[in-house]
């Protein structure tokens, strides 16, 4: 193997092979195709310098899911990772293991996160939703009141653009009288969540191979498509009881 496509890994006490290290399943962030590749050419250039931080329970990471992402890819394209020395281990990732319970991993988990990656609305909603049901506080998480509040605006925002899109799709069947009185939505967090957990099992329902952090847009727009070719349902009308 040339030396242009090997890259150095830190000296630590401890080393997993690439193949024994799962992403973790509750992982709050996901990352672009563009951002999963800056990771890379970074990597590539300045080596593998810091540690994963592994849960000793579990072969997850609690810090470093996207690097593990990004050396498996490196390796596909025909790099190779090595420890160096007299001895050198290859392919191996250097971890650091953290002893605790599940619930400060999880709280690790969210606290350190990766640069490059981008949070996955479904897990960080259903994360403080457990939290707040046992107490926990959110600085527990790593984060502040004002950057929840930053974060709560920035999914509102996403849903309200989602909602016109929508919209400018169906406005020949949308009445004039509608269009000239446009309004902005503005969505409770609770009310989102639930939106959200609908919109998630219709998408289910659309596509079987739909997976948390996947598009919402076509079980919305099946949804909306369902509405308008059988009607809205009377949600005020009463059940007959048997």
């Amino acid at each position: 193997m040339s030396k242009e496509k090997v890259i150095s890994v830190c000296k630590v006490a401890s080393y997993v092979a690439i193949d024994d290290i799962e992403i973790h399943p509750s992982n709050p962030r996901t990352i672009s195709r563009e951002r999963l590749d800056t990771l890379k050419s970074s990597i590539v250039k300045k080596g593998f310098y810091e540690p994963i931080l592994m849960w000793t329970h579990k072969p997850h990471p609690l810090s470093g899911n996207h690097r593990v992402k990004a050396v498996r890819e490196l390796i596909d394209e025909g790099w190779e990772f090595t420890t160096g020395g007299a001895r050198p281990k290859k392919n191996m990732l250097p971890v650091v293991f953290e002893d605790c319970e599940e619930d400060v991993a999880i709280q690790i988990l969210f606290e350190t996160n990766n640069q490059y990656a981008e949070w996955i609305d479904e897990k960080v909603r259903e994360a403080l939703s457990e939290a707040d049901a046992v107490g926990s506080e959110l600085r527990d998480f790593g984060f502040t009141p004002d950057e929840l509040n930053k974060y709560l605006v920035r999914v509102n925002k996403e849903a309200e653009d989602i909602l016109d899109n929508l919209k400018d799709e169906k406005k020949e069947t949308i009445p004039e009288s509608d269009s000239e009185e446009q309004k902005v939505l503005v969505l409770p967090e609770s009310i989102y969540t639930k939106l959200m957990s609908i919109f998630k099992n219709l998408a289910w329902q659309v596509d079987e191979g739909w997976k948390d952090g996947d598009s919402l847009n076509p079980a919305i727009s099946a949804f909306c498509d369902f509405c308008l070719e059988n009607g809205i349902p009377d949600i005020t009308a009463e059940v007959d009881e048997e």
